[in-house]
């Protein structure tokens, strides 16, 4: 009994060392992009004009769900941000069809994500997940754009009115939604600086800790076998991973790194990528608060399966 007790010391000990190297040689390796990445969202947020947003969502035609679509990968909010603003655009009477576009691109692609992607994983990987929220955004978009003008929509944009009375803008994300003098810019670019830190900080380093963690702990072959190229069912398996265990934004892409370096499909890691951030909290009680269940359906249902296609897809090349 001793001497079990014994083995299981040392194979816990042994393994916290080798995590703890582990966790150190990647943080030494992606730290400056999670420095980038979260500089390059604040000054987007700050100093990009506001009001060309509004204009964009209220056009009409497939010009505007093109737009938001780019606007969503390109901006730095997060939920938390985006319910205060677009519940008060759909309430003034915008159009569905941009705002969903929007906030299906948004969880899945943002500056800060992008650049932590192109660092840590390559260029390749952060191309196809720019590319996959732009098409999922679109198709939404499309999608919602088609039904409503076939008149299946009217009782789909109910807004909830507690929305309008949202705590939210008193924190730091609602300086991007807010007009900002220009001698005051500055400070409010390093105040969100920050507070993206904070938010986007934390989940960076539990992502390197658990990764390393399932590295140094799990039996050598595990994930290879269940996330790797030759089991056909992988990319299934990946989109599913991410709806339980995915770690906020840009701080996931060290953890799929210590998944890859153990066999881990670059299909599987792109469906992780797509349906994590889709089923997060935030944007799912974001979709469920601006409209009711059938959006929210189309939009999960949308994530799943393209995230599975697009795995396959991505495989390909």
């Amino acid at each position: 009994m001793h001497i079990a007790d014994g083995q299981i010391l040392h194979f816990i000990g042994t393994g916290l060392i080798q995590a703890t190297q582990i966790s150190v040689r990647h943080f030494s390796h992606t730290w400056l992009y999670l420095v980038l990445g979260i500089v390059a969202g604040a000054l987007i947020s700050i100093y990009v004009p506001k009001e060309g947003l509004a204009r964009a969502f209220n056009r009409s035609g497939f010009g505007s769900i093109i737009l938001a679509s780019l606007l969503g990968v390109i901006s730095p909010l997060g939920s938390y941000a985006v319910i205060p603003i677009f519940a008060t655009m759909l309430a003034n009477g915008f159009p569905l069809a941009p705002v969903m576009a929007f906030l299906t691109a948004s969880p899945l692609m943002s500056p800060y994500v992008l650049i932590t992607t192109w660092g840590i994983l390559g260029r390749q990987m952060a191309l196809a997940r720019l590319l996959t929220a732009l098409v999922l955004a679109v198709i939404c978009g499309t999608i919602i754009k088609v039904l409503t003008e076939k008149g299946k929509m009217k009782e789909w944009t109910e807004i909830n009115p507690a929305l309008h009375n949202s705590s939210e803008g008193k924190d730091f994300w609602s300086l991007a939604g807010k007009k900002i003098s220009p001698e005051d810019k500055s400070k409010a670019a390093i105040k969100m600086m920050w507070g993206i830190t904070k938010f986007s900080g934390k989940y960076f380093i539990l992502s390197i800790v658990l990764g390393s963690a399932l590295e140094a702990f799990l039996p050598h072959g595990l994930v290879g076998g269940l996330l790797g190229a030759q089991n056909r069912f992988s990319i299934l398996w990946g989109a599913t991973l991410g709806i339980p265990i995915y770690i906020c934004g840009g701080g996931a892409v060290p953890f799929v790194l210590s998944l890859m370096e153990q066999g881990m499909d670059k299909g599987s890691a792109l469906a992780f990528f797509i349906m994590g951030p889709a089923t997060r909290v935030s944007p799912m009680v974001t979709l469920l608060a601006l409209v009711c269940k059938r959006p929210f359906l189309l939009y999960l249902g949308l994530c799943f399966g393209g995230s599975i296609l697009f795995g396959y897809l991505y495989r390909l090349f």
